[in-house]
């Protein structure tokens, strides 16, 4: 368990250590906002707030679990049954139990290191494959900037998508 906090504060402190600056001026990917980015990006220019530093559950939605996790997990047929589209991802994973690990949740708010998926992402699971599966082999491993902004959300509670997001339909249906 030393081993897995004393990786999971180094990724967090390289991601910090390799800023510079504090992200005014650039959208979700980094890159220079000019007059037609900020236009045509509409809701997503605001996923993450450059200024807090907090990472918005649609920022991971765009840029991970939709190109990425969602190329197996989506559908009746989704490894685990977990879903990991746009408008159900976050009903999927947010105090969901495991199907490998039952005693963890898939994600536990404010504790990335008992977060079955963070795990998974890192390569520390106790059961099954590092995600992506086939990583490294066959496709690559999530960067450690995907890894830790994955792990700051988590860390700041797993806020749910914004109220404008279908994610957040799905998660309000789930719960009545």
């Amino acid at each position: 368990m030393r081993k897995f906090l004393a990786i999971l504060l180094g990724l967090a402190g390289l991601a910090l250590g390799a800023c510079a600056g504090n992200g005014d001026g650039l959208d979700q990917n980094g890159d220079p906002i000019s007059s037609s980015s900020s236009s045509s990006s509409g809701a997503g220019s605001s996923s993450s707030s450059s200024s807090g530093g907090t990472v918005a559950f649609e920022t991971i939605q765009d840029q991970v679990f939709t190109p990425i996790c969602s190329v197996c997990h989506q559908g009746a047929g989704a490894p685990e049954g977990m879903q990991l589209t746009a408008g159900l991802a976050y009903s999927m994973i947010v105090n969901v139990p495991s199907m490998e690990v039952p005693t963890l949740d898939r994600i536990a708010p404010g504790d990335p290191a008992n977060s079955y998926l963070v795990q998974k992402i890192m390569g520390t699971a106790a059961v099954g494959n590092q995600m992506p599966d086939g990583c490294p082999v066959t496709q690559p491993c999530l960067d450690a900037a995907t890894i830790a902004m994955i792990v700051q959300w988590v860390s700041e509670g797993a806020p749910p998508p914004s109220s404008s997001s279908s994610d957040a339909s799905a998660t309000d249906q789930v719960s009545q």
